[in-house]
């Protein structure tokens, strides 16, 4: 492989890589401009100085604990399914982010990393987040403030599978609207909408009482207001548009797979 210093494309998989190997083996391909590393768990740092590579996507390492891109002319960056990192990122490029918490604890800590990773960028496409923790799930947006106190990042669609009791809604709803702001909050579901119907009456009743003496307030104080739509699993002649007025009829009704909010957000001058 090291005899190919003209090399393009570059995928790694299960391969047993440390930072220093990892290092040394790109260094020898100059031109590299699409590079996968995947599942190699060895790996707990990722260091990359590029100005010709395009395409990065990074997927199941395990143990990866931070990254440091240099890649002013990266395309794509792809970020699935590994430990959320301590991250520096010199790409300008949209980002794609899929996770899943698993046997993490959601905690505060917990959103405090993942809203300072995607704050190193200003054009997230999509995050995507699997909710499956059955360990402590707890959020205080106080001591989020503390630790994080910039605006959260604006991102296009944030996608959310929930598997979560009813007594967690509330912390996960703050949490995640404390980490970034979405355009469209799509929501998967299967058999249980109950998070569905909790999130439509949260949004509909806003209550904005809280955090009036912070410069930069919670979620409440920014959106506007939201419409809906969803997609069905089967029978796509059956599917009507969905409104505030049907949602609850059509999640009864029909096997919807994903429902949809469009968030309008209006925030004050100084973001702008």
């Amino acid at each position: 492989m090291v005899e190919c210093p003209n090399m393009m494309v570059l995928e790694l998989s299960r391969v047993p890589l440390t930072e220093h190997v990892f290092r040394v083996l790109i260094s020898n391909f100059p031109l590299l401009e699409d590079l996968s590393v995947n599942l190699c768990d060895l790996l707990e740092r990722i260091t990359i100085s590029s100005n010709l590579l395009k395409n990065l996507s990074i997927c199941f390492c395990n143990n990866l604990k931070a990254i440091d891109i240099d890649a002013p002319n990266l395309l794509s960056f792809c970020y699935c399914n590994n430990p959320i990192p301590v991250s520096s990122m010199n790409a300008l490029c949209p980002w794609e982010v899929q996770l899943v918490t698993g046997e993490v604890d959601l905690d505060t800590q917990w959103y405090i990393k993942m809203k300072e990773f995607l704050k190193e960028s200003n054009q997230i496409e999509y995050v995507f987040l699997t909710l499956i923790s059955k360990k402590k799930n707890s959020f205080n947006f106080d001591k989020c403030r503390e630790s994080s106190p910039s605006f959260p990042r604006v991102i296009g669609k944030l996608y959310v599978s929930i598997y979560e009791p009813l007594e967690h809604y509330a912390g996960l709803l703050d949490g995640l609207l404390e980490v970034c702001y979405p355009r469209t909050l799509s929501v998967l579901i299967d058999k249980d909408t109950s998070f569905i119907e909790w999130l439509y009456e949260k949004l509909r009743n806003v209550d904005a009482s809280c955090c009036a003496t912070l410069d930069i307030k919670c979620w409440r104080h920014y959106l506007k207001d939201f419409k809906i739509d969803g997609f069905l699993r089967s029978h796509p002649e059956d599917q009507k548009p969905l409104c505030l007025e049907n949602l609850k009829d059509a999640l009864r009704q029909y096997r919807i797979r994903t429902v949809q909010f469009h968030l309008h957000w209006c925030f004050p001058e100084f973001y702008k």
